[in-house]
């Protein structure tokens, strides 16, 4: 029985080192995609200027990202749900979106807006679609893991500031 012991260790580190011989490693984390925070959800919608009582929320990140030379590959989705509070003419809604890439140092990378229509049902029902994200960053492995990409819903200027200072607390 002493024998199977020592030979125990010993198959361990020849293991290890094996794996260490060939380079193989964990891939570095993806970066950090997030819904910015107080952006996500709002109680009525603004559609061109004017208010709509529609609950919109962004929800259900999931996804991943692959390394390959200078740029990270992120392949992502997430939801869109909408709930009307009231009535709303014509059965659809139009909710406007936007995506922010920050570098490591906080630095805008790239902004881009979107939007995805949606039918809306009656008071109270909720509906909803899943969005793709697919998005090539021109980083690298060192730097990658400490990139942000933020998703937001696009609202107004002063509607934006007012829920984002409303859920700071």
């Amino acid at each position: 029985m002493p024998a199977a012991r020592s030979i125990l260790p010993l198959s361990a580190a020849t293991l290890l080192a094996a794996c260490a011989a060939t380079g193989d490693s964990a891939p570095p984390p993806c970066p950090r995609v997030a819904f910015l925070y107080g952006l996500h959800a709002v109680d009525e919608l603004d559609v061109d200027g004017r208010a709509l009582p529609v609950r919109a929320e962004l929800s259900a990140i999931r996804g991943s990202c692959t390394y390959g030379g200078d740029a990270i590959e992120l392949d992502y989705r997430f939801d869109i749900l909408v709930e009307p509070t009231a009535e709303v003419a014509g059965g659809r809604v139009r909710v406007p979106w936007l995506l922010v890439v920050l570098d490591e140092r906080g630095a805008v990378v790239a902004r881009e807006r979107f939007s995805t229509e949606l039918e809306v049902g009656r008071p109270g029902e909720r509906s909803g679609a899943s969005e793709h994200l697919r998005q090539t960053l021109p980083t690298d492995r060192a730097r990658g893991p400490a990139w942000r990409v933020l998703i937001a819903l696009d609202l107004p200027e002063d509607e934006a500031l007012a829920n984002w200072e409303a859920s700071r607390f």
